[in-house]
């Protein structure tokens, strides 16, 4: 478990960065995802198909975000990755889940009460964080 609050402990704080700026510095993403594939191969957790899945998710988000033009960030994508390398292909299937869940609620409230238009950039690093916490704590 230790590794799994020392990485959410990261996630909180891209949240709080993404809020603030709507950008990730991106050389503590990619020191991250280093540390956590260095971990995972000491511990021959890489091979392992959770883990190979969940880095395929991110994988797949990055691809997205390429092709997209960044209608996803690049960042966002690099989180989802993280997530899929940390806590494995079932934990970051519940976490876009839960993550996708909260931000269209949110994004109902902007575009209802707040009246943004669709157009309107939504940081979604604070949603996979929170959805993180909730999955890693066992809370939902």
């Amino acid at each position: 478990m230790g590794k799994e609050i020392w990485f959410l402990t990261w996630v909180a704080v891209w949240a709080a960065v993404d809020l603030r700026k709507r950008e990730i510095g991106a050389l503590s993403l990619w020191l991250v995802l280093l540390g956590g594939a260095i971990w995972q191969l000491a511990t021959e957790q890489l091979f392992r198909w959770d883990t190979a899945g969940g880095i395929l998710i991110g994988g797949i988000f990055w691809m997205f975000s390429c092709l997209s033009g960044e209608r996803m960030g690049k960042g966002d994508a690099l989180v989802i990755l993280c997530i899929g390398l940390y806590l494995g292909l079932r934990a970051v299937l519940a976490v876009l889940l839960i993550s996708f869940l909260f931000s269209s609620v949110w994004a109902c409230y902007l575009l209802l009460i707040k009246r943004k238009t669709r157009r309107y950039a939504m940081p979604f690093v604070p949603f996979l964080a929170a959805a993180s916490w909730i999955v890693t704590l066992g809370i939902l």
